[in-house]
Order: C-alpha cells, then structure tokens, then sequence
C-alpha cells in the first residue's frame, strides 16, 4: 500500500504541476486581453496654477534690449545725419569708420543697426545709392534734394520717427489713445514715402482731437444749450460740427474761464492748423492730378503736437461749467408810514 502510493505519488505531483501551469496561463492571457481592451494612460503635464508664469529668459532679455535697440538707434541715426551733413556724397565704409570713432562701442551689433539706419534713409528718399556715371549703387551714398532740404531744417521731422515722437511725446500725453495711434501711422507712412496715406492718417487724427474738443464744449454747457447743440450737429460733417462750435464759442466767450492765451491760440493755432490739415487730407482723398507737396505734409506734421497740446488745454478748459452767477438781492419793500388817525 505504501508502495502504491509512493509509485502514483510522482504522476500526481506532476499532474497538479501541469495544472497549475494551465491555470497560471490562462491567467496571463486573461490580463493581457483587459490591459489590450483598456485605454493607454494619459501623461499630462503638471502646471502650475498658482499665477502667471514667469517670463523666459530670452522673452526677458528681449523685453529689455528693445527700448535699448531703439535708443541706439536714435544715436546713430543722429550721428550719421551729422556726418551726411558735412559729407553729402561718401562711402558706406567711410561713414561706418566715422561711427566706430565717434561712438565708444561700435561693434558688429552696432555697426548691424546703424546699417539698418541707412537703409531707412535710403527708403525714405533722404539718401540714394550711387553719385554719378562712374560711381554707380552701393557702396556709395549721396543725399538727395529732398534730403537736403530735410537736414538743413535741424529739428526732429517726421522723416525720423523716434526722434520726432520722442520730441512730441510731452505735448501728446494727454490726447485720446486713438489720436496718439493714428498719429503714430502717419509718421511710419510719412517715413516709407506713402505721402498721401500720411496726409489722410494726420487729417483722421485731427478729427478724433476736435471731436474731443466739440464733446468737451456741449458738455460744459448747461442744459438746455446741451439739448439745442447736439440736436443741431447731429449727422453733421466734421467741418459743419466745428463751424457751429465756433459760433456757439464766440457767443460765450467772454463768460467762460478762459485765459488769454489759450483764447488767442483759437485764432492762431487751433483754426489754422485745422483747416490746413483738413485741406490737405481732402486733397489726398480727392487727388486732382497734381503730387503733394512732401513738405507741406512734413509741415502740418512738424505743427500737430503743439495743435493737439492747445487742444487739450482748451477742452479741459471748456469741460468745466461756467459758475453760476449768484442772484441779485431781493429789494426790500419799505412800508409806508401812516400817519395816525385822530
């Protein structure tokens, strides 16, 4: 009996090995039937979540060179307009050997930005390439009529973006940001050679400050003459609305607080620029054949910052309601004396 069981005790233990290697196997044919029936996992990145993230590096150090690039820029631009003055027909090399002597660094970042300068000039038509027959393209440079004209005046012009709104910028704080934006158009056009586009841009910044200063004078009125006067402009021209405000502030002028300066400055300033740029932007609009004049443009733009400074200064002065006079005393009536009847 012992044997028996001794003999069978092998087949057993290996009939119970194989089934527990079947089961084993159909165990891992079972996980990997769900793990294949299952979606792949989703890797997300963590964020966080806490506040705004923080700048890069390059995005930082780009965000610091800009106003950095522009200032040179600046410098340089004033820098080869001086030695263009004195030498109108030179070489590109010449004028660069003349910037890294004047300049303490002028090194290959500089000398990359003073030739963008020049190629600024160039597009602006203050600069051509070539001189003559012999001496035809770049490198060599020569300023142009136009160009001349433009560095004899001295003063930051349109042709020089930076420097002029550079200039402009304490007489432009206080105008509305359209104005300002539209302002800033005219000059990028101004400075590409697109005269028209610039005279039409200058002529839609100056109707953005008057209706400033329309809007400033109705509501400084009292009431009533608030009803009359915006039921008279309503669907009125830029040029109709002005005309009536004029009336209208002829009318009361001498009740408002007006000081002498800014009153004198309707007539000499604010009047004469309006209409020069208004005919100016009508004839760009409306061309008759004849080019635009670039310095007549180049003028009204040179003026706008000192019209848009008194237009401010009138509006604010119009914004305020004029005090109320105060009303004269009531007489007394005196009572008769009677005499006492006996």
């Amino acid at each position: 009996m012992a044997e028996g069981e001794q003999a069978k005790g092998p087949s057993a233990r290996r009939r119970r090995r194989r089934r527990r290697r079947r089961g084993s196997g159909a165990a891992t044919a079972a996980v990997a039937t769900v793990a294949a029936a299952a979606p792949a996992p989703t890797v997300t990145p963590s964020v966080e979540t806490s506040g705004p993230a923080a700048p890069t590096a390059p995005a930082a150090e780009a965000a610091v060179a800009q106003p950095l690039r522009q200032d040179l820029g600046a410098r340089l631009r004033t820098g080869i307009l001086a030695f263009l003055s004195r030498h109108p027909e030179t070489q590109v090399g010449t004028l660069l050997d003349h910037l890294r002597q004047t300049f303490l660094r002028f090194d290959r970042a500089e000398e990359a930005v003073a030739l963008e300068v020049l190629h600024e000039l160039v597009t602006a038509n203050i600069v051509m390439p070539g001189i003559d027959r012999a001496h035809l393209g770049w490198p060599w440079l020569r300023v142009t009529q136009y160009g001349r004209q433009v560095i004899r005046q001295g003063k930051p012009l349109p042709f020089d973006p930076d420097q002029y709104l550079a200039a402009a910028q304490p007489r432009l704080a206080v105008i509305p940001p359209l104005a300002l934006e539209v302002l800033r158009e005219a000059v990028a056009t101004y400075h590409r050679g697109y005269i028209r586009s610039s005279a039409l841009l200058l002529g839609t910044a100056s109707e953005v400050l008057i209706m400033q200063l329309i809007d400033a004078f109705v509501a400084g009125r009292p009431a009533r003459d608030r009803q009359r006067l915006e039921a008279l402009m309503a669907d009125k021209s830029i040029y109709a609305r002005y005309r009536l405000f004029r009336e209208e502030l002829d009318a009361v002028r001498g009740t408002l607080p007006l000081t002498d300066a800014v009153s004198k400055d309707i007539e000499a300033i604010i009047d004469l620029i309006f209409n020069a740029v208004r005919l100016t932007r009508n004839e760009a609009g409306h061309p008759s054949g004849t080019p635009l004049n670039p310095i007549l443009v180049a003028t009204t733009l040179q003026a706008f910052p000192e019209y848009a400074d008194r237009i401010a200064q009138l509006a604010t002065a119009l914004q305020t309601p004029p005090a109320a006079k105060p009303a004269p005393p009531r007489a007394r009536r005196r009572r008769s004396r009677r005499s006492p009847q006996g």
